[in-house]
């Protein structure tokens, strides 16, 4: 289990048998946020919602664990101008209430 008191991560068990740590929500308050390496999914509204919006986070960096990306995962940041993607990222659904200015996909994958 990853330990992190910024973020609340849930083990769950995919279709396949295999366990996933998805990504639940951040609680914490930087404008540069790291997901933990071993996340495999970001769930929709973590960083922020309709209720809650976050016009504090600006960058995002996403590890290689992560291979997928829920439709809501970023609504709501207000603020966030950057994502650094993992390069083996397999899907990407966004539905953004933003405007992002650069989406960074590395040539090779990410050193922590």
């Amino acid at each position: 289990m990853i330990s992190n008191p910024d973020f609340i991560i849930k083990s769950v068990k995919c279709k396949s048998g295999k366990t996933k740590n998805v990504l639940r929500r951040y609680k914490g308050s930087e404008s540069v946020v790291m997901i933990p390496d071993g996340v495999g999914k970001i769930d929709d509204f973590v960083f922020a919602d309709d209720i809650e919006p976050n016009d504090t986070i600006t960058k995002i960096v996403i590890p290689d664990s992560v291979t997928e990306i829920s439709a809501y995962a970023f609504a709501w940041c207000k603020a966030l101008k950057e994502m650094f993607v993992s390069f083996y990222l397999k899907m990407i659904l966004i539905f953004l209430q933003l405007l992002l200015i650069s989406v960074i996909y590395p040539k090779t994958k990410l050193k922590a």
